[in-house]
């Protein structure tokens, strides 16, 4: 209970920092591809480990 809290106010911190610095959702998507092509992880929306940066139609690691 006291993890999923302290990673809850980590999480709404980030939110809000993220926020206050006008990071537009196509720049969101674009972080998340390269965080998932650095560590190798497959996107939870589409499946496919990040080979490049290049865009593709996931809404979740493309559409930027």
């Amino acid at each position: 209970e006291i993890s999923y809290r302290l990673l809850k106010i980590e999480n709404d911190f980030r939110i809000d920092r993220d926020n206050q610095q006008y990071i537009t959702e196509k720049e969101k998507r674009m972080g998340m591809r390269a965080g998932l092509r650095q560590f190798k992880r497959a996107c939870a929306a589409c499946k496919q480990v990040p080979v490049s940066l290049k865009s593709t139609n996931c809404d979740v690691c493309g559409n930027f």
